[in-house]
């Protein structure tokens, strides 16, 4: 080869050394990179499962489901999400209009090991009713039924190792009520 080729390609040179080590520093920047991007795109999919299992819990549940139906349903919807296992929380909620405008909690069963409460409000063990809040400005009519489903999954970043401690506890939440 001719000089003027091998210095225009930088051919036998020992600038190719330096670009080596430049990456060997920017490698790790990208690998943490790309780790943190699919780990970001599993979240947003179990939030979306999460979210579309609620809905079509709910509307199974003002269709006349019941709430042994509607368990059996949610947890063969997705079985990776465990949500009556310790990673995860089931709450199924009936709210009736007490006849005058008030919206009462009738009947909440919930399922898995999660402590998350239900934005619906609790009905404690033992009563047959306890006052109810409706989200997002709805309204109950007189005589009518509101069914609520709140599902809540723990979720498990990739590896550990690239996972920051705030990070940790990154619980998913999906409500949904007809």
């Amino acid at each position: 080869m001719n000089r003027r080729f091998r210095h225009r390609f930088h051919l036998g040179t020992r600038e190719g050394g330096g670009s080596t080590i430049e990456f060997a520093f920017i490698l790790p920047i990208l690998l943490t990179i790309i780790l943190g991007m699919i780990d970001l795109s599993f979240l947003l999919s179990n939030q979306i499962n999460l979210t579309h299992i609620c809905r079509e819990a709910a509307g199974a549940l003002s269709r006349g489901s019941s709430f042994n139906e509607t368990f059996a349903a949610i947890l063969t919807a997705d079985e990776a999400l465990d949500l009556d296992g310790g990673d995860g929380r089931i709450i199924l909620t009936e709210i009736r209009d007490d006849g005058s405008g008030h919206p009462m909690i009738t009947r909440q069963e919930t399922r898995g090991g999660l402590s998350e409460g239900s934005q619906f409000g609790t009905l404690p063990g033992g009563q047959d009713e306890a006052p109810a809040t409706i989200p997002n400005g709805m309204s109950l009519p007189a005589g009518m039924s509101l069914w609520g489903v709140e599902l809540f999954s723990k979720y498990e970043h990739l590896g550990g190792t690239f996972v920051f401690e705030e990070l940790d506890n990154t619980v998913l939440k999906a409500r949904a009520a007809f």
